[in-house]
């Protein structure tokens, strides 16, 4: 059997992204609990402050940021910490989100999104 190791530097500093990308965010975990945890926490974050144009604008950034400059387990992560809460949310939350990610980050967005449809 072979393993294939991703190698993922980005995936590696994302919490530090995190912190340089949106300073407002602080989180109630360590960033030993598991980056999972965190971007758990940064999703509803963004979902409490979707209205407020300042930190909205720095939560797209960090997420298209992510997903344009990070590999398979950034987007993995972004996916399921972030996206995944997200689907859940109602028609209007859903829109802001698609108006504000980038092509690359509204294609994973949609693609995730239609197969938790299914």
């Amino acid at each position: 059997m072979n393993f294939i190791l991703i190698n993922d530097e980005y995936y590696t500093n994302l919490l530090q992204h995190l912190n340089n990308i949106v300073p407002l965010f602080k989180s109630v975990f360590e960033p030993d609990d598991g980056v999972f945890l965190l971007l758990g926490e940064f999703s509803r974050f963004l979902i409490e402050n979707i209205d407020n144009e300042v930190i909205a604008k720095q939560c797209f950034q960090f997420i298209n940021h992510s997903l344009e400059h990070g590999g398979h387990e950034t987007e993995d992560v972004i996916v399921m910490a972030i996206f995944d809460a997200i689907y859940y949310e109602d028609d209007v939350i859903i829109k802001k989100f698609r108006l504000n990610l980038s092509e690359k980050s509204l294609s994973v967005f949609q693609k995730f999104l239609i197969e938790d449809e299914l």
